[in-house]
């Protein structure tokens, strides 16, 4: 079965579609291909914005982020201490 992108408007299979439980037919009406080119084009346009979110995302949960990162790197650490 096919589908039409609405941002390029070629015939592409179901599987070029990302799935949206929304839509009628369950995918989303603009390919994975031009969904990647219009969030890359957003990511350049709005850096400074993300770039300050980020910060200031950090910032708030800054001991979350330690304590996560920690943890993380225990569990990794004594995972490879398993013998093969």
């Amino acid at each position: 079965m096919d589908k039409m992108c609405n941002r390029c408007c070629e015939t592409k299979l179901y599987a070029d579609f990302a799935k949206n439980k929304s839509s009628p037919d369950g995918y989303s009406s603009i390919c994975k291909k031009c969904k990647n080119i219009q969030k890359k084009s957003y990511r350049l346009e709005h850096q400074d914005k993300i770039k300050s979110y980020a910060k200031e995302y950090y910032l708030e949960n800054q001991e979350r982020l330690k304590e996560y990162s920690k943890s993380r790197y225990k569990s990794n650490e004594s995972s490879s201490e398993e013998p093969e």
